[in-house]
């Protein structure tokens, strides 16, 4: 069984580095059934979803007072939830 704790981690540097430094590179891990949730919105698929990401203003990762938790799931896959402060413009 691949380490899915060790995975997981590495994904979240990834995705919070490449959404604060390159946003545009975060629309390879979307498929057609990817959701993000928004402060009660959803966003379904490649399309939606970065263009929600890419209509938000400067973004900022705080991962000192992050938490996340990671659980394997079906065909090796692995269930990401991260709870913790994106910053907008610094604030």
């Amino acid at each position: 069984m691949t380490d899915f704790q060790a995975v997981g981690s590495q994904f979240i540097a990834h995705y919070y580095q490449t959404l604060t430094g390159n946003r545009a590179g975060l629309s390879q891990l979307y498929t057609d059934v990817s959701m993000l949730s928004y402060e009660g919105e959803q966003f379904m698929g490649p399309e939606q979803i970065m263009g929600k990401l890419n209509g938000l203003p400067n973004l900022t990762y705080d991962s000192q007072n992050a938490v996340a938790d990671y659980q394997p799931s079906i065909n090796d896959g692995i269930f990401v939830l991260v709870s913790g402060c994106l910053f907008i413009d610094g604030n």
